[in-house]
């Protein structure tokens, strides 16, 4: 319900009407307040404030002000979407039950921090709802953002960083969680925007203004890449200015408040930055291409890819053909095993799709190239957004299990080519291990390839085996055909001499590898802690003619199938070094 009272309506997060009881003003400024309201005194001071500034301006006495709050609590466990759609419809509700019948002539939406990007998913959700519902979003003027987390929020200190891996511990800080840096929800919001901007509902977005303070270490002025895509946009910056105090001004006078009157007025034209120019005014790409390398490369072969790439773009007068490749730091296989320490991984690839699509048109095509786990981040990206799509996409060195639900991503992916190679141990022995004793996320399509269940009509095409090991796929005489099948020919295969049989010692391996991977573990573990014991450290001797031992009992006590994996092991070890 509206209060007569700032103080009362800043409290609870309501409409200010000042001096009626009836909503009967020409117009509404709408407050979004950024993280940690509750917890930090000195920030909800400011915020109010801020507000309370706009409220005792006389330029703005035909103005309701809608104060709109939510738990912000670092702990918080709200929902950002419900927060967003809650927003909106309190808007809609506002408007609508104006005393005029029509509602508001003019309505400008403020937001700081998070509350920024909260106030464009609020605004994208009153353009997705049906024409009459949406009547206030063709009223909206401006949209004015204060240090927005546009492309999400960044754990500067420690303290946060061990604050937010408490929270995914104990399942608590869900709503800051959601609003780190390219998680889903930030992604889906920023690829709706450029959506509508790159089409012809363009019309639905309002004038915004990104302010940013030149000392926030929270927000970069490249962060905002989704909303300059739009032409009516522009980044203010402010002297000085961090991602808390861009809110605080002194009363009326305060340059920075008259600054912001400015952004909101009419009077203000967007100016557009050299950068934003670049965006705006360069030739949309035919096609975009993603290149992705695994855990345990440095990724040298992107740069020769990308260059055979451009080569056969250029051979070809009609594409046009721009490249992203995705670096990311090593990590160790114990960090691969981990599903959320891989999920991290996808902020990169995330990143470089928001580009993509900042750069693209809306008959530009994106492809994607993966190698070993580049192909399940790829795969995770797919099941965190529905908003990413993909014309193609080439695999190698797979970590994806054999039966993975591609039926989920038909209309987001059309066409799949998985090149296999032959002596695959990482994927045909340890990821056929690990699916098998329980990481099913995990898998041996890379060296078997995906089975025909739950494809779901998904094309995919599959070539076995390339010669070598589990970067086969990335020789320089497999890049032009790699090339062709993204950019033309969806029946373009690896050449012929590259193309073998499969092996039978490989074979072998990939079958037994859910025991051998046991027995290995075995030996390990016995080697390592057995000859430590409490009747002191045995000798190498000692250790060694244990270990035979132990050995020689495996053999004549279990099954022939042990001695049989043995022997392989042995006589590969002794080929290969």
């Amino acid at each position: 319900m509206p209060y007569n009272s700032f103080a009362t309506a800043f409290s609870k997060g309501d409409l200010f009407i000042a001096s009626t009881s009836i909503i009967n003003k020409s117009n509404l400024l709408v407050f979004v307040h950024g993280w940690n309201l509750q917890g930090t005194n000195d920030y909800q001071k400011q915020w109010e404030s801020f507000c309370k500034t706009f409220a005792d301006d006389r330029d703005f006495d035909d103005y309701d002000i809608f104060i709109f709050r939510y738990d912000s609590s670092f702990w918080s466990n709200e929902n950002p979407r419900q927060i967003a759609e809650a927003l909106e419809s309190k808007i809609r509700c506002f408007d609508s039950r104006h005393s005029n019948g029509t509602g508001y002539e003019k309505i400008y939406l403020i937001g700081h921090s998070i509350g920024g990007f909260l106030l464009r998913a609020a605004l994208l959700k009153g353009i997705s709802t049906g024409q009459e519902e949406r009547s206030w979003v063709s009223k909206v003027k401006c949209v004015l953002l204060l240090a927005a987390t546009n492309r999400g929020f960044r754990t500067y200190y420690f303290q946060q960083k061990i604050l937010v891996e408490l929270g995914r511990l104990f399942n608590r800080g869900k709503l800051i969680l959601e609003h780190l840096v390219d998680q889903p929800f930030i992604l889906d919001v920023r690829l709706e925007w450029i959506e509508i901007a790159q089409s012809e509902r363009r019309n639905l977005l309002p004038k915004t203004v990104q302010v940013l303070g030149t000392k926030d270490r929270y927000v970069s002025p490249d962060d905002s890449i989704d909303i300059f895509v739009y032409q009516d946009s522009s980044q203010e910056i402010i002297e000085s200015g961090t991602h808390t105090n861009i809110i605080a001004v002194n009363g009326v006078e305060d340059n920075n408040y008259q600054n912001f009157k400015h952004f909101l007025s009419d009077e203000y034209a967007t100016r557009t930055s050299r950068s934003q120019r670049e965006l705006r005014n360069t030739t949309k790409p035919t096609d975009i291409i993603i290149i992705m390398h695994g855990i345990r490369d440095r990724g040298s072969w992107l740069e020769k890819l990308e260059k055979r790439i451009e080569n056969y773009a250029e051979s070809n007068n009609e594409l046009i053909v721009k490249t992203f490749l995705v670096n990311y730091t090593r990590f160790p296989i114990k960090d691969f095993l981990d599903d959320n320490k891989s999920r991290e991984k996808a902020e990169a690839l995330f990143g470089a799709y928001i580009q993509a699509k900042a750069l693209s048109s809306e008959s530009t095509k994106i492809h994607f190239i993966g190698h070993s786990n580049g192909t399940y981040i790829f795969a995770k990206a797919l099941e965190l957004s529905q908003k990413i799509k993909f014309e193609r996409a080439y695999l190698c060195g797979s970590v994806l299990p054999q039966i993975y639900p591609w039926e989920n991503f038909t209309t987001r992916l059309n066409l799949i080519r998985n090149d296999c190679a032959r002596w695959d141990l990482p994927v045909g022995f340890l990821c056929e291990a690990l699916n098998f004793w329980g990481i099913k996320r995990l898998g041996m399509a890379g060296y078997a390839g995906f089975t025909s269940e739950n494809r779901g009509g998904m094309t995919i095409k599959e070539y076995k085996y390339l010669k070598g090991g589990h970067g086969a796929a990335l020789n320089d005489r497999n890049y032009d055909s790699i090339a062709k099948f993204l950019l033309s020919d969806e029946n373009s295969s690896p050449p012929n001499e590259l193309i073998v049989g499969e092996h039978s010692i490989m074979s072998f391996l990939n079958k037994a590898a859910p025991y051998l991977f046991i027995f290995l573990v075995f030996i390990l573990v016995y080697l390592t802690i057995i000859p430590w014991t409490d009747f002191g450290f045995l000798s190498w001797l000692e250790s060694v003619s244990w270990l035979t031992s132990q050995f020689i009992y495996l053999i004549t006590n279990f099954k022939w199938q042990w001695t049989a994996i043995c022997i392989v092991l042995l006589s590969y070890l002794y080929r290969r070094f």
